[in-house]
């Protein structure tokens, strides 16, 4: 997949985020704060995504997690995905400290691009699972 061509995040679209149930004030740092709480529990995940106002079917997110298992285990994962005629795409990356994906999640927050270099990319088989094709 050719760099110029992933979507990045739209201005025009909204971010979903709650903390407590209300909007954050100050969205960097409360990403940061979670980013900073996540455990390699198989459960904990830190997720902001857009989706256009009158279409929910374009999307477009940013999430991390900690792995728990391969070899990748016990670092941190990110993974982007967004939908685009013929299907949803996957980007994922592993990064080896908390640095490494804020730098990956600020220039999202801030509507800029994101360096997506290190990424491989993941296409949906018929069957709902993911296979890598690529690294970009």
């Amino acid at each position: 997949m050719d760099p110029e061509k992933i979507r990045q995040p739209n201005p025009d679209w909204p971010w979903m985020m709650e903390v407590g149930g209300n909007p954050p004030e100050d969205a960097a740092r409360h990403v940061k704060l979670a980013l900073e709480w996540l455990s390699p529990d198989g459960k904990s995940f830190v997720s902001l995504r857009q989706e256009a106002p009158h279409d929910p079917e374009q999307y477009w997110f940013i999430q991390c997690l900690i792995s728990i298992c391969g070899p990748g285990e016990g670092q941190y994962v990110v993974q982007c995905g967004y939908a685009e005629t013929g299907g949803q795409v996957l980007l994922e990356r592993y990064c080896p400290d908390l640095e490494a994906v804020f730098a990956l999640f600020h220039p999202a927050l801030e509507y800029e691009p994101v360096d997506f270099s290190g990424f491989t990319q993941f296409l949906r088989q018929p069957d709902g699972s993911w296979q890598a094709v690529q690294s970009i």
